[in-house]
């Protein structure tokens, strides 16, 4: 585990970072994601950050928190509900409208249940949408403006910033004794669902 001090210096130079980093977080307005939002906004000079959530009043708390903690902090929430891969490439097409490169794509969905197969109006599961859809669909329609920040001749290539987080425990088992194995005759686990088989195929990208 790497240690508080290491993070704490980690955190400490990132304020000799280019300033205006551009920041996504899915799922930014609770948990592991708004802290992280709320440590990015605090470390990092001038940011860009982008909250994507489905709680206003949350969202409004967090940019309130945001601008104590850096009044050069530029948050915006993006109301979405990202269940929906429509919602998903709609959200994404917003940013691309406002922006030319993205320095840090950081994303937390999920849903715990222990029900079955619970389909969108899209007909995917909604965990597996949470857990992994959702998630490569982001990475998929923002990647043009991370590879624009990984090439950004403006800045040394040692500075530059171009990253993607997706946390997720998907699986519990595999601290137990494996991630289970993919069902390839049935990778949208459309007749053959179980919370282990999600686990499993959201957990193996």
């Amino acid at each position: 585990m790497v240690s508080l001090k290491t993070v704490q210096a980690h955190n400490a130079a990132l304020k000799t970072l280019a300033p205006g980093l551009v920041a996504v977080f899915v799922g930014g307005t609770s948990g592991i994601s708004l802290s992280t939002a709320l440590a990015f906004a605090h470390h990092t000079p001038s940011p860009k950050i982008y909250l994507i959530g489905r709680s206003q009043s949350a969202a409004d708390t967090a940019i309130a928190s945001m601008k104590t903690l850096n009044p050069s902090a530029q948050p915006t929430f993006l109301q979405t509900d990202i269940s929906l891969l429509k919602n998903v490439d709609s959200v994404c097409g917003e940013v691309a409208a406002k922006e030319k490169k993205l320095n840090l794509l950081f994303m937390t969905p999920g849903y715990m249940t222990l029900q079955g197969r619970d389909e969108t109006a899209e007909g995917l599961d909604l965990k597996f949408v949470l857990h992994y859809y959702a998630r490569m669909r982001f990475i998929a329609n923002l990647l043009p403006l991370l590879t624009t920040a990984a090439q950004d001749p403006s800045i040394d290539a040692n500075a530059r910033l171009s990253r993607v987080v997706s946390v997720l425990d998907p699986h519990v088992s595999v601290r137990v004794g494996g991630s289970g194995a993919l069902d390839f005759s049935d990778l949208s686990l459309k007749h053959t669902f179980s919370l282990n088989k999600c686990g499993a195929h959201a957990g193996r990208r």
